[in-house]
């Protein structure tokens, strides 16, 4: 995703327990509970609603490992608060948009 900015992760669940575990508490039918304890490997989608809250630490992890160009850390900050929603760019955006 741009500028690894992701607000969704997924997990690959091979464990038998935490397949019980998941097909117990999650929302999910009978049919479904059968087939969340029977698969092999299920995938849980998991995102996160309240990215604009890591972009501050993002930024210093990637200032920190002095591995990015100095152009990409420039533009980090733009470009994170633009594609989270958050900023005059992204107002814009939306207001042509809607």
């Amino acid at each position: 995703s741009g500028f690894n900015l992701q607000p969704t992760q997924i997990l690959m669940v091979q464990s038998l327990e935490i397949k019980k575990k998941l097909s117990d508490k999650a929302m999910l039918g009978f049919g479904n509970q059968f087939r969340t304890k029977d698969a092999s490997v299920i995938a849980v989608f998991l995102s996160d609603l309240e990215l604009e809250q890591r972009i501050d630490r993002i930024v210093e992890l990637e200032r920190n490992s002095q591995m990015r160009d100095p152009n990409y850390m420039a533009i980090l900050p733009v470009a994170a608060s633009f594609l989270t929603g958050q900023g005059t760019g992204a107002t814009m955006a939306k207001q042509i948009a809607t």
